[in-house]
């Protein structure tokens, strides 16, 4: 089996390198960059007029991971949503279908739909105790998945994925190792 070699067409319509780059950054700022977010965040439970919460009377709480990722996962997500508009819109040749994409969009729809008809839209909507992952973050997955599947090209840009995902891995755990 011989390498495979590109003909004078696919060289000419291929992406240049920083093309390719900024259309992998949201990928790569989602596996390599918001591990490290970490910021103290105050807010109020809004759980005390259930009978099992445990904390009584004090409904304040603090959290350092998951409410500033939530906002930042978001962000990308829809920046995700709007390439995905853009070229459904402009050049519905690079779009892919799959059948694996049918309980992706279930899924989002139906998160969706659980939290508009859901009987406490604010925890639905804004993310609850010592839980934030609101329905734009669950629908925020449907929209990674699919944004990497119609952007990856290649091999080598798996590796770069891959390769992100493993420094950002073993960063996190010098620095765990650290705080002992």
């Amino acid at each position: 089996m011989g390498k495979y070699h590109k003909t004078k067409y696919a060289k000419a319509n291929q992406p240049s390198g920083i093309a390719r780059f900024f259309a992998l950054l949201p990928i790569l700022l989602t596996v390599g960059f918001m591990p490290f977010i970490v910021r103290l965040h105050p807010y109020q439970t809004q759980m005390s007029e259930f009978a099992w919460y445990y904390m009584g009377e004090d409904d304040s709480f603090v959290d350092l991971f998951l409410y500033y990722r939530q906002w930042w996962f978001t962000a990308i997500s829809i920046y995700m949503f709007i390439v995905i508009l853009f070229r459904a819109i402009f050049d519905r040749k690079k779009l892919q279908y799959s059948i694996t994409c049918i309980p992706l969009g279930v899924f989002a729809l139906f998160s969706f739909l659980s939290a508009c008809f859901s009987k406490y839209p604010h925890f639905a909507f804004g993310g609850s105790f010592e839980q934030f992952e609101n329905v734009f973050v669950l629908m925020g997955y449907a929209t990674i998945v699919y944004y990497s599947l119609i952007t990856i090209q290649s091999e080598q840009e798996v590796r770069y994925i891959i390769n992100t995902l493993t420094a950002s891995s073993l960063l996190l755990a010098l620095i765990g190792a650290g705080q002992t």
